[in-house]
């Protein structure tokens, strides 16, 4: 992944080492500058010499305007004792760590991501078994080793290992006083929560970055940048979303990616143009290198939702379809199941719709997914008249205010989204925001679904909406990947299910039954 670059070498220290220690950290981290203090003050008496450097690291992070309240002003750290000197003997230790830390980066690069992802596991675990043993001295340093171990698990799709490790990057960097590694490692987490969804984490360590950045006076890292525009499309800013975006200093895949994002759902972008860039880009990225599960499940992903857009369901479909048959995409199940239930929903089959959704409600990896999900579930319900539909329409805009996420429900056509949010509670915000874009007139839905009309096949289905979008015969089959011949028949079908006898009828009866 382009947003992830080993940390440069820096002096060992391992905030871990101790209970206390990880606690103090956990306080750090998490901002709780009270409940930091607390902790310090109850490991001070054991003389817990991991908890002290923890307390040192803490004293470094807390604003002036808390060191300044009169517990704080007291509280008294014992000085750092003089480091050991190196050994000048090799520990086999730190060498089993760094190879299968150079293993797993090298097996990345080839594409064996299985075997990369085990090698970096491995060598954590390798890492952290010695912990009580003593240090192990790594040569290029622990927060070099965690950002490898992190960028090994996050090409992988495993988020959250990778969260994991960057969090621990980000508390051994404090701790070393490298203040533009910790910010490095706060921006990255935060583009990493804003990648599944979970605003409350991305905004948190957003400004943690951000606090550190202005503090040192250093530049702001270009994941923190791609986690305020991710930010933007989730609350349905488009026009500040795209702006943002624009900003990224990114070309190529990563460019397309955003782009597809925002066109998805912005009724003023060109679609079709969007999921060409996206394949052109998709093709070339494919045939440098190896790509990485994480890469080729966000491509899946983004092109199912303009394929959505699009009318083209059964194609969105099957391309969700061929990714969960991907063994190396199985932390991105719930993301694929969610879209598949929304193309299942589109192409008017809510039974398929609704077992695809609760498959994918079940994983609570990504908020993004399980908002989708919810959604597309409780408007299937709907369909199918069920008498739990309405509490589920009530949960779905309820999980979507939560996470701060209107651009979940979005994956509806209008009927539905309005069935929906017709459940909404008062001051519901994703309502809100979703009836100010859609006011406004740049909010996109997905096309609505036959259900009700002509018993028409998915494939008919989607011959017909790219013939009523004006393409030949010869460009539908294209499209389709079928013969001409084969369309034709599937014209022929349609004429006789819609009792029509030409084109410019067939597109009229097929509106009028809510096809398109």
């Amino acid at each position: 992944m382009g947003m992830w670059h080993e940390a440069p070498p820096l002096p060992t220290g391992d905030p871990n080492t101790s209970p206390a220690a990880s606690r103090i950290y956990r306080a750090l981290c998490e901002s709780a500058w009270e409940e930091a203090l607390r902790l310090i003050e109850e490991s001070a008496p054991r003389h817990d010499e991991a908890a002290a450097h923890a307390a040192r690291a803490v004293l470094r992070a807390v604003p002036p305007e808390i060191l300044a309240r009169e517990r704080w002003a007291h509280l008294t750290i014992a000085p750092t004792p003089p480091r050991p000197r190196p050994r000048t003997a090799a520990d086999p230790r730190a060498e089993r760590v760094v190879a299968l830390t150079r293993r797993a980066l090298e097996r990345m690069r080839v594409g064996r991501f299985a075997d990369a992802l085990a090698d970096a596991v491995r060598a954590q675990e390798a890492y952290d078994a010695d912990i009580p043993r003593g240090r192990i001295d790594l040569g290029r340093g622990l927060v070099s080793a965690l950002f490898a171990w992190a960028s090994v698990a996050a090409g992988c799709a495993d988020e959250a290992r990778a969260g994991a490790l960057l969090t621990r990057a980000y508390s051994a960097a404090i701790a070393n006083g490298e203040r533009r590694t910790a910010a490095g490692a706060a921006a990255t987490l935060a583009l990493l929560h804003a990648s599944i969804g979970r605003g409350h984490p991305r905004d948190h360590w957003a400004s943690i970055a951000e606090d550190l950045c202005r503090a040192e006076r250093l530049p702001l890292p270009g994941a923190l940048a791609s986690a305020r525009a991710l930010a933007s499309y989730d609350a349905l800013r488009l026009d500040e979303a795209r702006t943002r975006s624009a900003a990224v200093p990114s070309a190529g895949m990563d460019q397309a990616l955003r782009r597809a994002g925002i066109d998805a759902c912005d009724r003023r972008a060109d679609p079709a143009a969007a999921l060409a860039a996206l394949d052109a880009e998709w093709t070339a990225e494919d045939r440098a290198e190896h790509t990485t599960p994480s890469r080729r499940g966000a491509v899946a992903v983004a092109r199912a939702r303009l394929l959505l857009r699009l009318g083209r369901a059964e194609q969105a479909r099957e391309v969700c379809a061929a990714a969960q048959t991907d063994p190396e995409l199985r932390f991105l199940v719930a993301d694929i199941a969610a879209i598949r239930a929304a193309a299942d929903l589109s192409r008017g089959d809510a039974a398929a719709a609704l077992s695809h959704a609760q498959a994918a409600s079940s994983h609570l990896r990504s908020a993004r997914a399980v908002v989708m999900a919810s959604a597309v579930e409780a408007a299937a319900l709907l369909v199918a008249r069920r008498a739990e539909a309405g509490e589920a329409c009530a949960r779905a805009v309820a999980l979507a205010d939560e996470e701060g996420l209107p651009s979940g429900l979005v994956v509806l056509s209008a009927e539905d989204l309005d069935a929906v949010l017709s459940y909404a509670s008062a001051g519901s915000a994703s309502a809100r925001a979703i009836h100010e874009a859609r006011e406004s007139g740049i909010l996109a839905l997905v096309p609505a679904s036959p259900v009700g009309g002509p018993a028409i096949t998915a494939h008919e289905l989607v011959a017909l909406r790219l013939l009523a979008g004006g393409a030949s015969m010869s460009r539908a089959a294209r499209e389709m990947g079928v013969t001409v011949n084969t369309v034709k028949t599937h014209v022929r079908h349609l004429y006789a299910k819609l009792g029509v006898s030409n084109r410019a009828e067939m597109a009229r009866a097929a509106d009028a039954h809510g096809l398109l």
